[in-house]
């Protein structure tokens, strides 16, 4: 493949993502609980400088063992919120460059240690993967420490290729992993995978102990100013630790895994995952019995994605906890086929069928790809808000407030991020835990002129608002006024 041939491809992906990620940018998907949290923090530092949630009016409270995706993602928002104004258009903004980020990593670092074609169908597999856009085009942690942790993989395979040992290479694999660390704690399950595959080349004579304490010390920079921000305002760490091993109260942690462990035999996503480790497992035994050197970079991002997986069985089984492990899986899902193709051509013994089976994998990456746009474009959970107008109604209803109505916010982060620079009273309950329950005490007195809340948790406990009325229904939500 001629180089000219590789670029136009590449680009070619690289416009139908960015055309993926940002048709109906503000709609969809629609803005949603988690994502509430983080464009509110952002927005607070940039307008107030204090990083946190505003539970009562002009009062920024930190509230570290909630917002968890920290600093990697929160001040570059904060930064563009400051040059080009407070809306989810520009928050939005932001992700779309960490997704273009994130797939540009992918080509660069699959081109150096895969080869060009196989990059260019680890690509295609990320470009048309519609949880990239549900889980990437949210402000949500996920694409940013990918987009990080693909810049400490290629930093590090600089680093130890043709046997030179660069001290700026190991300086910034350290750097991006702590980058990659800090960004959301689900991410910190990069940092074994690292250490593991370190130890591998140090114990084989292919690494220092010199670099390896150069790459710690990079990795701990990041990480001291991620621990500053998130635990230095006071907070109990134990029970911050304690949320982020167990985020969910509902069920015991036995419980979460026996439920989860079924989806890797009856849900299409965690089947899918399972079939690319396979295949990825595969193709490392393949290249293990040659004797075929696998790049440092590959070990770690299979560690990782084993880690991620497991990970994923403590949690309440929303696929996007496995999101990572499937985009870093589909870097070496082409090659791991290739290698899969040639080892059955080797067994059958058919000359001409050997030289051909290799080729193979151009098959299903090719099949995986137009279900992937077929998915993105009527199927799925981006494909369902196309028609939406749910932000759109929330800008025009807020733009319609006058500045001294007092709203409530009662449990929907997701709309008060649309609500930028006003005040208000927040109460969030989010997986059980009460955040900003001291402020309950105003709607038993009647002081917000109105209250946003869930259509669900108004009906059948009117009497908890009983100085308000319904004034009206928006979508899953309701609005009440005083009475």
């Amino acid at each position: 493949m001629t180089k000219k041939i590789e670029v136009v491809i590449f680009v070619f992906f690289l416009i139908l993502s960015g055309f993926f990620a940002t048709y109906k940018l503000k709609e969809s998907p629609s803005v949603w609980y988690d994502e509430g949290f983080y464009v509110q923090v952002a927005s607070n530092l940039s307008i107030h400088g204090k990083y946190g949630l505003q539970l009562l009016p002009g009062e920024i409270e930190p509230v570290s063992r909630l917002v968890t995706v920290s600093y990697p993602l929160i001040y570059p928002l904060a930064l563009a919120f400051k040059i080009f104004g407070h809306n989810i258009l520009v928050a939005r903004g932001v992700m779309v460059f960490f997704i273009l980020g994130f797939i540009s990593g992918v080509y660069l670092l699959a081109r150096r240690t895969i080869g060009i074609s196989y990059a260019l169908g680890a690509v295609a597999l990320i470009v048309t993967f519609a949880p990239l856009y549900g889980n990437g085009k949210s402000v949500l942690g996920e694409v940013p420490g990918l987009f990080f942790l693909t810049l400490s993989l290629l930093s590090l395979d600089r680093a130890l290729s043709n046997g030179k040992k660069s001290r700026l290479g190991f300086i910034f694999t350290g750097l991006f992993a702590g980058l990659c660390a800090s960004t959301k704690p689900i991410f910190l399950v990069f940092l074994p995978a690292i250490a593991l595959t370190l130890f591998i080349k140090w114990h084989y004579g292919k690494l220092s102990k010199r670099n390896i304490f150069l790459l710690a010390v990079s990795v701990l920079v990041p990480l001291i100013i991620w621990v500053h921000i998130q635990f230095s305002f006071n907070a109990n760490i134990t029970n911050i630790l304690s949320y982020y091993i167990k985020p969910f109260q509902e069920k015991s942690v036995y419980d979460f895994i026996f439920e989860n462990l079924k989806h890797f035999i009856s849900d299409s996503g965690p089947i899918y995952l399972l079939i690319m480790i396979f295949a990825w497992l595969s193709g490392l035994i393949i290249r293990r019995r040659k004797k075929i050197e696998v790049s440092a970079s590959e070990i770690t991002s299979f560690a990782f994605s084993i880690l991620i997986s497991l990970a994923y069985l403590r949690t309440n089984g929303w696929y996007r906890f496995i999101f990572p492990a499937q985009a870093i899986s589909f870097i070496y899902f082409p090659k791991s086929l290739s290698l899969l193709a040639e080892f059955v051509g080797e067994k059958l013994k058919y000359p001409i069928f050997s030289r051909t089976i290799k080729f193979f994998w151009v098959i299903p990456v090719f099949a995986f790809s137009v279900l992937g746009i077929y998915q993105i474009m009527f199927n799925s959970f981006i494909a369902e808000a196309y028609k939406s107008d749910k932000t759109a109604f929330w800008e025009n209803y807020f733009k319609n407030i006058q500045s001294e109505q007092i709203i409530f916010f009662y449990n929907t982060p997701e709309v008060a991020a649309l609500n930028f620079g006003a005040k208000y009273y927040q109460y969030i309950s989010p997986n059980g835990r009460e955040i900003g329950n001291s402020g309950l005490s105003v709607i038993d007195l009647g002081i917000p002129d109105s209250i946003i809340l869930r259509t669900d948790a108004f009906e059948g406990n009117e009497n908890r608002f009983s100085k308000y009325r319904a004034q009206m229904k928006a979508y899953k939500y309701t609005i009440l006024i005083r009475k």
